[in-house]
């Protein structure tokens, strides 16, 4: 199949999403499929696929998304007879399938500013042009199926189907959810075990110390304070490693706060994030809203199991007690700190990190990819065509 795939940037540096697309174009080219994809850059594209460029403004948040959006639609109308079918992974009106990779931005909005639920907050969080372009964009193209601009919805866990059916009426029959998949080659925890002990040295932690990860992007949305807080009540001599881009300085101020400030390491954003995997025993992500995080799955794949919410679409493949524990949110400090209290015994956390591997193992790249195809093949046929 020739497969058309928008994305704002193809580069994995940049995040989860990024990392999909590189996961998914290799996993379609190793099948034989044809990839075309459409973005404003790229960096390391694999062999085979090729760029189209969408041209954007890059000036302005507000600007970035509708210039993108409009670029893309018109070079949609080119590329039509160029690629048999269309998933979007950015947010582009007219697609076969668009991926909601992010969750809805409502609900995003509602577990990590609360305010916004109250109809005063709703139009004040309206007011923000960054907060207003997400909402319309995503408005539209959610609601795309009733004029036929967008035939399929793919989500990775089922509460992003749930939040999609409640805040915009989408069909049940035109959603698809298929978890997200990882890369068990890259992800070994057999091919980095002996990173181990240089990597505790390079962060300062020490060789035997219980020690826990934390590993994202936006501290507050992924809950690094509720991290900090089960920290207090965490066994004494448990480390934290913060793996992420953002300001820590109020979090360091936190930890300082609340004692922990001297076992707990700011590594920054990590090009080397197999390292830190490596360097500990369990991960720790009491996010606020995650559609699914990637992070989460590469802890599996890792062999570390993982305590998580259940506002993190990775729950969903997490059996509590087997590969990791979930709590109901990031307030649960007790929940979280029990969960700590009993990954500190090494031999429950070497049987929880073998159930972490295998259910990874599961969500292989190559399966997803070929769930995929069948996706696109199914939205060829609603549009009339033949798969």
């Amino acid at each position: 199949m020739r497969v058309g795939l928008i994305i704002n940037y193809y580069d994995v540096s940049r995040g989860g999403v990024e990392r999909y697309a590189d996961t998914l174009t290799r996993s379609l080219l190793a099948a034989g499929h044809r990839v075309r994809v459409m973005a404003a850059g790229a960096k390391e594209l694999p062999e085979g696929a090729e760029l189209v460029r969408v041209p954007e403004l890059s000036f302005w948040s507000p600007a970035r998304t509708w210039t993108f959006a409009k670029s893309a639609e018109r070079l949609l109308d080119r590329e039509r007879g160029r690629v048999d079918a269309v998933l979007g992974l950015a947010r582009v009106p007219h697609q076969d399938v668009f991926r909601v990779g992010g969750g809805s931005h409502k609900a995003h909005l509602l577990a990590t500013k609360p305010w916004t639920a109250t109809r005063a907050g709703s139009a004040l969080i309206r007011l923000s042009p960054r907060h207003a372009a997400l909402l319309a964009m995503e408005r539209r193209i959610l609601e795309g199926w009733r004029e036929g601009r967008t035939l399929r919805y793919l989500c990775n866990a089922r509460h992003v189907r749930d939040e999609i059916i409640a805040d915009y009426g989408v069909p049940l029959d035109r959603i698809d959810v298929l978890h997200n998949p990882v890369n068990t080659e890259r992800f070994d925890p057999e091919r980095w075990r002996s990173a181990r002990g240089e990597a505790r040295r390079s962060l300062g932690v020490p060789e035997g110390a219980y020690t826990l990860l934390f590993a994202g992007s936006g501290f507050h949305r992924k809950g690094l304070d509720a991290a900090l807080r089960a920290m207090a009540g965490a066994p004494r001599g448990a480390w934290l490693i913060v793996a992420g881009a953002d300001d820590p300085g109020s979090y360091r101020a936190m930890a300082r706060q609340l004692g922990v400030a001297g076992r707990v390491v700011f590594s920054g954003l990590r090009a080397d994030i197999e390292r830190m995997y490596a360097a500990a025993d369990a991960f720790l992500f009491p996010t606020r809203y995650d559609a699914f995080s990637n992070a989460t799955l590469e802890a599996l794949a890792m062999g570390l199991p993982a305590i998580t919410t259940q506002r993190n679409g990775a729950s969903e493949v997490i059996t509590h007690g087997r590969e990791g524990f979930v709590v109901d949110d990031p307030s649960d400090t007790a929940g979280l700190a029990q969960a700590l209290e009993r990954l500190a015994d090494p031999g429950l956390r070497m049987e929880m990190g073998q159930w972490a591997r295998r259910r990874a193992q599961t969500l292989a790249p190559a399966p997803h990819a070929e769930a995929v195809i069948k996706l696109l093949e199914a939205a060829i046929v609603m549009r009339g065509g033949r798969a």
